[in-house]
């Protein structure tokens, strides 16, 4: 409800990019369902179109193909979860609207980081960010919640999993 979910978010995937500047771009895209990962599910991506450093770019071309695909199999999830800010949200609506994807919300989150302020450089947790379509700011989710753990959860996993991914590529 705090969201403006469409769906109740029984089965949600969760969508990573693991680069280093631009070299063995890969994606990842990891399932939860009913709040528990579904490992048969966890899909791995090469990013084939893109060369350099642009992560908008390579989540563009993963989500393209894992929708693409979703239209053929008729496979979709409730909620689909960006690892990232406005800026990945933007790109994940950009590729629902052109492929005509109206059944999944979707949303971002922002990993928490580290402000730093004044001289001294003091440093202050800051909070997860939810970013969703249509709002400007996002939204600030009790940090304790079981919902918040839980969307934090999925986005460790997507990145977890792409950088396995990724460092296996290099090796």
């Amino acid at each position: 409800k705090q969201l403006g979910l469409t769906n109740v978010p029984e089965r949600m995937e969760c969508f990573d990019i693991s680069n280093i500047g631009g070299k063995q771009a890969v994606g990842s895209m990891v399932t939860f369902e009913n709040g528990v990962p579904v490992k048969s599910k966890y899909k791995r991506y090469k990013v084939k179109t893109v060369s350099q450093s642009d992560d908008y770019a390579m989540m563009y071309e993963v989500m393209t193909r894992r929708y693409t695909r979703a239209f053929k199999e008729d496979d979709f999830p409730d909620l689909t979860v960006i690892d990232g800010g406005k800026g990945q949200l933007g790109i994940a609506r950009r590729v629902f609207d052109e492929l005509g994807v109206d059944r999944v919300d979707v949303i971002a989150l922002a990993k928490a980081g580290k402000k730093v302020t004044g001289r001294a450089e003091s440093k202050q947790k800051l909070d997860e960010r939810v970013f969703v379509c249509d709002k400007s700011d996002p939204i600030i989710m009790d940090q304790d919640s079981s919902e918040l753990k839980l969307l934090v959860n999925i986005r460790d996993e997507a990145h977890r999993f792409a950088l396995a991914y990724h460092k296996k590529l290099r090796k």
